[in-house]
């Protein structure tokens, strides 16, 4: 993500896809004299996950902020072992980060030890799955990315308020944590195919292929 808008905003591709950049990114946009134009082509979840040997199922949205913030520290606090919580994050800039910001709002996200923080997507669900007791851990990533790319069998997303992170829960709503997923491009682009592509992606066509691929399209 960082990559990707870096290059948008110097003018260097035009079209990127992803989620909603982070305000930093957008600054950049600005120095560079670029417009960022945004087009929903579809819809993702933002999920939690941890280690399938942990008995944790669901959390609260309310937990996952206490959580982040420092406040809850030990899974025995939410049903779970005494056992103390490890909880990734990623680098700042990155999709998920941004989404992490965004979703805890006014409550502080706590500092976080270097060893806690990663810089790709892969990194996060890799030590997840393989983090000292292993049973400890939390990251958070996109449904696609765990479900659909990555597909490690040693972790699992949980429900958050007892809504799991299905296409058909995304689809109607009920899942708590969604974001939509933009076509970034920029106002001052004078090449026409953008438009063209633009108006694939969301044609019928378009989005039965987003669909196939593992989103979720943005429906009717």
């Amino acid at each position: 993500t960082p990559y990707g808008y870096q290059n948008l905003a110097e003018k260097n591709t035009d079209i990127f896809i992803g989620v909603y950049p982070s305000d930093e990114q957008k600054a950049y946009a600005e120095s560079k004299n670029t417009t960022f134009k945004y087009t929903p082509i579809g819809t993702e979840a933002f999920v939690f996950f941890i280690h399938k040997d942990n008995p944790i199922t669901d959390l609260t949205s309310q937990q996952i902020k206490d959580i982040y913030s420092g406040k809850i520290t030990n899974w025995k606090e939410v049903g779970g072992r005494n056992e103390k919580i490890a909880a990734f994050q990623r680098n700042q800039g990155s999709g998920s980060q941004s989404m992490l910001e965004r979703f805890m709002g006014d409550t502080p996200i706590m500092e976080t030890p270097t060893e806690l923080v990663n810089d790709l997507m892969s990194g996060i669900i890799e030590r997840v799955s393989n983090y000292r007791s292993k049973s400890n851990s939390i990251g958070f990533s996109f449904r696609y990315y765990v479900e659909g790319i990555i597909k490690n069998p040693d972790i699992k997303m949980i429900s958050i308020d007892g809504i799991a992170p299905t296409a058909e829960n995304i689809k109607n709503g009920s899942y708590p944590i969604v974001t939509p997923i933009y076509a970034v491009t920029y106002e001052e682009n004078t090449n026409e195919n953008v438009d063209l592509l633009l108006d694939w992606i969301l044609s019928k066509e378009g989005q039965y292929i987003l669909e196939e691929t593992g989103y979720v399209g943005i429906g009717e």
